[in-house]
């Protein structure tokens, strides 16, 4: 994959209201859940790898930030009146670092939401199967049913034409 097509991924838009509210389904809607789980993982899985890059940037940022500010705090102080622990605690106070640290802890959250998110659609697709398989075993046993009552119909026929009934 190269950079424009990961460009494309990365800048497709998720809704992820929708897949939230498409994550359900009925015994009744399992054929449609069925039919559209793909797309619906797709979509969840690019929203996934966006939420990382986010996060991946937010991390790059915040590291520019302390660094940025730390070596202009230790441009504008002398050597001999600084320690490394007061240079860090200064970048920390710093407000564009707070801000930085916020959209970090922000893009974690929703990295973790995002990760959660592909996990429901892996839980909707198990899910899915056991219904499928559920169905498949009820339509066996209707079937064997309706086979063992003709079964009986037939041999109570038989009974009744050999006493006469």
């Amino acid at each position: 994959m190269d950079d424009e097509e990961l460009q494309a991924i990365l800048d497709r838009r998720v809704d992820v209201r929708r897949l939230l509210s498409r994550l359900e389904f009925t015994e009744e809607t399992v054929i449609n859940a069925a039919l559209t789980q793909a797309k619906l993982y797709k979509q969840a899985s690019i929203y996934r790898v966006q939420k990382l890059a986010q996060r991946s940037n937010a991390e790059t940022k915040l590291d520019l930030v302390k660094a940025e500010i730390g070596l202009r705090k230790r441009e504008a102080i002398a050597k001999k009146d600084r320690t490394e622990t007061e240079i860090k605690d200064m970048v920390a106070l710093n407000p564009k670092h707070r801000i930085a640290r916020r959209k970090l802890n922000n893009a974690l959250v929703e990295e973790q939401f995002a990760k959660m998110l592909v996990d429901a659609y892996d839980m909707r697709m198990q899910a899915i199967r056991v219904v499928a398989q559920m169905a498949a075993v009820d339509i066996s046993l209707d079937k064997r049913m309706k086979e063992r009552a003709e079964e009986l119909g037939r041999a109570y026929e038989q009974i009744g034409r050999k006493y006469g009934r």
